[in-house]
């Protein structure tokens, strides 16, 4: 574990989205105290906590550890049809790609939690 990372439990971070039983996300903001990347990751489904929580435990365990979160939230993004894997500036509330800076198109996510 990392030192500086704070402890949390798996359900920490994790939301049922309203109108539905099925829509959750699961938010955190870097690990590292003051960072000042003032940036958070999301990782959302339509299939339900369970889902989110079994698809989500590597970020979960990476952020825990003080590894690599984001690359391991890119990797279930890129492996896991049923998340939806994000940023979002916590200044201007844009979303971002979760491997990079740039704008998330949500046009491409039609049923996604913010669309």
């Amino acid at each position: 574990m990392n030192e500086r990372a704070p402890r949390l439990s798996p359900e920490e971070g994790m939301f049922r989205l309203a109108g539905t039983d099925a829509s959750w996300i699961c938010v955190h903001t870097c690990p590292t105290p003051r960072c000042p990347c003032r940036t958070a990751l999301v990782l959302a489904t339509h299939k339900g906590r369970e889902t989110l929580e079994a698809r989500g435990a590597p970020v979960w365990q990476a952020w825990m550890s003080g590894g690599r979160y984001r690359e391991a939230a890119h990797e279930v993004a890129d492996k896991c049809a049923d998340i939806i894997v994000f940023g979002l500036d916590i200044d201007t509330a844009q979303e971002q790609q979760s491997d990079r800076d740039d704008p998330l198109d949500l046009a491409q996510y039609p049923r996604s939690p913010l669309s």
